[in-house]
């Protein structure tokens, strides 16, 4: 779905453990970086919808990677390994680089982790007990 939305002005990162749960940086690839973006470290604004996050483009010679500010647009969109992100390059100047993100998620529903915490606690001994009953109802038979 991703690939259908792009165009020469966008492109795409699957999400990856570096990006979403540790070390909160992404790589931006390098062609496109090096077509579309100025050769130097800048802010950078992402936006979805109309949420708007900062974050640090960090230019390293051969492309560059989002630093920071990526963690906290990560956390506030509950982004997960393997979900899919389009950007897409809406102002490329030396003044002003803005990104518009497009999420494609692996799962359909998101759910703040706290939510998933206190359903997660108050759901386990329930699903444990019933578990049990079910698995020594089935000895029984």
């Amino acid at each position: 779905m991703a690939v259908a939305e792009s165009s020469e002005n966008s492109f795409i990162v699957v999400m990856r453990a570096s990006h979403v749960y540790r070390g909160f940086f992404m790589s931006v690839p390098a062609e496109w970086a090096r077509f579309h973006l100025p050769n130097k470290s800048h802010d950078i604004e992402l936006r979805v919808n109309s949420n708007v996050w900062q974050a640090k483009y960090h230019y390293k010679g051969y492309g560059g990677e989002l630093t920071s500010g990526w963690k906290n647009f990560v956390l506030e969109n509950f982004l997960e390994e393997f979900d899919v992100c389009l950007f897409n390059l809406i102002s490329g100047t030396n003044e002003a680089i803005i990104l518009d993100v497009k999420i494609f998620r692996v799962v359909e529903e998101v759910i703040p982790p706290s939510q998933v915490m206190q359903e997660t606690l108050r759901g386990t001994s329930k699903m444990t007990s019933r578990f049990v009953m079910d698995s020594s109802s089935e000895e029984d038979e």
